[in-house]
C-alpha cells in the first residue's frame, strides 16, 4: 500500500471488512513473555488492540507516512477472491494482557523500518 500511495494518484480499499494488526516485533515480546511466564500450553490469540478495516488502516498509513493519495473506500466484491471473507474476524486477547494499539504500531514499524515519507 505505501507503493500504490507513493505512486498513485488514488487506491481502492476494502471497508466492510473488519480485522486486527499485528506488528511482528510486538508478537515477538508478547511470544517471549508467554514463554518466561510458562503459561500453560494452548492457543493464544496476540494481535495489537484496535480492531479496523483495511480502509481505516490505509487512511492511517498514509497520514503517519505523509501521503496524499485519496483512498477510496469499496466493497470487496470490487477485488475478487477465491474464498469469500468474513465481515468481522478480530481475533480477542482473552488469555492476555491487551497489547497496543497497532496505530501505535505502524509508528514504530515506519519508523523502524526507515519508511521513507513525503
Amino acid at each position: 500500500m505505501l507503493e500504490a500511495g507513493k505512486n498513485k494518484k488514488e487506491v481502492k480499499v476494502i471497508d466492510e471488512e473488519t480485522s486486527c494488526f499485528t506488528y511482528a516485533s510486538d508478537l515477538a515480546k508478547k511470544t517471549k513473555e508467554i514463554i518466561e511466564a510458562e503459561k500453560p500450553f494452548g492457543i493464544y490469540h496476540a494481535v495489537n488492540s484496535d480492531p479496523c478495516t483495511w480502509y481505516e488502516a490505509v487512511l492511517e498509513l498514509y497520514k503517519q507516512a505523509r501521503i496524499r493519495t485519496k483512498v477510496l473506500p469499496v466493497s470487496g466484491d470490487e477485488f475478487p477472491r477465491p474464498a469469500k471473507r468474513p465481515y468481522y474476524s478480530a481475533l480477542l486477547n482473552t488469555k492476555l494482557n491487551p497489547m497496543r494499539s497497532w496505530r501505535d504500531a505502524l509508528k514504530d514499524y515506519l519508523r523502524d523500518s526507515r519508511i521513507k515519507t513525503k
